[in-house]
């Protein structure tokens, strides 16, 4: 029996971006740890990205993505299949508000890069400074550096 569909709610509207398939099943980890969905978590993640602008405050570098590629499906002549397992990239889906999804686009427009390297970088920033694994908050301990980035609370 197929997992039914999540729908959208009517004040979402769905962007993409392309992550590498570690990074996205750590989201995936943090998510369902911290904030029950992705979504959810996406939501305050972006807001965050927006208001701590760590590319201005922190130095952080925009992330760009990795194109998918496909490969001809076995028997189907014509029929090409995303091939994340080669590529070691996802495509992934971001259902959140319009307004968001515009600011986005407005910060991508103004710093010169993709859409989808906006929400690739802020899923590194997540995941890397905010909520970084476990054996990067031990090195960074080791080293006295400062373990992870406290974020301000938004809204």
């Amino acid at each position: 029996m197929s997992r039914p569909k999540n729908e959208n709610p009517p004040d979402k509207k769905v962007t993409t971006s392309r992550l590498p398939n570690r990074l996205h099943r750590y989201m995936k980890t943090i998510a369902s740890m911290k904030y029950g969905t992705l979504q959810l978590m996406y939501t305050e993640m972006l807001d965050a990205f927006l208001y701590e602008k760590p590319w201005l405050t922190a130095g952080l570098r925009w992330r760009e993505t990795k194109a998918l590629t496909g490969k001809p499906a076995r028997g189907k002549r014509g029929v090409f299949l995303l091939d994340s397992e080669a590529t070691g990239w996802s495509q992934v889906n971001f259902a959140i508000s319009p307004q968001l999804i515009a600011e986005v686009e407005a910060l991508a427009e103004d710093q010169g890069v993709s859409s989808s390297a906006v929400l690739y970088t802020a899923c590194y920033w997540w995941a890397w400074f905010v909520y970084p694994p476990e054996h990067e908050v031990v090195a960074r301990e080791a080293a006295g550096l400062p373990t992870r980035v406290v974020v301000t609370q938004v809204g």
